[in-house]
């Protein structure tokens, strides 16, 4: 009885998680992954907990770096595109591809853009 009425909230959480926008696609495929035995039971919740772990690391080390007398905004830079990154989902294939040649870019740049740093601040 309590496991049917606990499941019951999960199926609402997730639905309603869904609804905003909080989970997507790849949430049913890991969750499929699971359910058909190619990861191990708890998959999902470890990825979700190590999302959050993360997410809230990167989080505690940006308040502590605008916390200093004199910020380091390159390394909240850096820190930021980590978190970007643990939260990007393309939508669609056209989008990932719009992802994976900015990312290219912005690496091959990277050589060109240090020198002037000092100057777009």
């Amino acid at each position: 009885m309590a496991d049917a009425a606990l499941r019951d909230r999960l199926n609402t959480l997730v639905t309603s998680m869904f609804a905003t926008d909080m989970l997507d696609e790849n949430f049913h495929q890991l969750k499929s992954m699971e359910e058909d035995g190619t990861a191990a039971p708890g998959y999902v919740a470890d990825i979700i907990n190590l999302f959050i772990s993360n997410t809230k690391r990167i989080l505690n080390d940006i308040a502590a770096l605008l916390n200093q007398p004199v910020v380091d905004f390159d390394m909240v830079d850096v820190l930021v595109r980590q978190l970007k990154g643990c939260s990007y989902r393309p939508r669609k294939q056209e989008d990932f591809d719009s992802a994976k040649q900015t990312a290219h870019k912005e690496k091959t740049l990277v050589p060109l853009t240090t020198g002037t740093r000092f100057f777009d601040r």
